[in-house]
């Protein structure tokens, strides 16, 4: 080890203050900010993971079409896809249509997920819940801003109502990814 070197503090490459924090907070916040950014960047790869098992396997499609809504899907385009899936459409039919044609190929070429079918329907349902819950933080935060103490209630208790649904998937927490680790 180099005496007098300059060490790069993780916590402060990740944005987190560390003054008057102790080890244990910061370990949190550094895992609550790594689990943000997993999830955030994971929402493209899990969606294509959906729709790709949404094409191929007939039994997953049951499945997601019985427990999932469209709008579980960020993408407009991947909703209407599975829009079209929903209608009675075979994935044979979309994957020569002019318009999916090239988004069809790119799913199936794309590297698959090791996920199970449960893994990844718990992975995209946690994925759209944890957007609802950024969509009413904000309408919070401007409520909170207007003065609307009334409104600010009801949002509180929706984002609660939200946060209980969300279920940690097994691997998650084996990569570091669980935001109450350590506490």
């Amino acid at each position: 080890r180099l005496r007098g070197a300059a060490i790069p503090s993780r916590s402060r490459d990740a944005g987190i203050s560390t003054r008057g924090t102790s080890p244990r907070a910061m370990k949190s916040a550094l895992r609550a900010e790594i689990y943000t950014r997993a999830m955030a960047e994971g929402v493209q790869p899990i969606e294509r993971e959906v729709m790709r098992r949404l094409l191929t396997d007939d039994e997953f499609r049951f499945y997601y079409s019985a427990l999932a809504a469209p709008e579980w899907f960020s993408s407009p385009v991947l909703r209407e896809l599975y829009g079209l899936l929903a209608q009675g459409e075979t994935p044979e039919d979309i994957a020569t249509d002019t318009k999916f044609g090239q988004l069809v190929t790119g799913i199936m070429l794309a590297q698959p997920l090791v996920d199970s079918s449960e893994q990844l329907l718990l992975r995209h349902n946690n994925l759209h819940l944890e957007r609802e819950i950024a969509r009413l933080s904000a309408e919070f935060r401007a409520a909170s801003a207007a003065g609307d103490t009334q409104r600010e209630n009801e949002l509180m208790q929706e984002v609660l109502t939200l946060k209980k649904q969300i279920r940690i998937v097994s691997g998650l927490s084996d990569l570091g990814y669980s935001p109450n680790d350590g506490e």
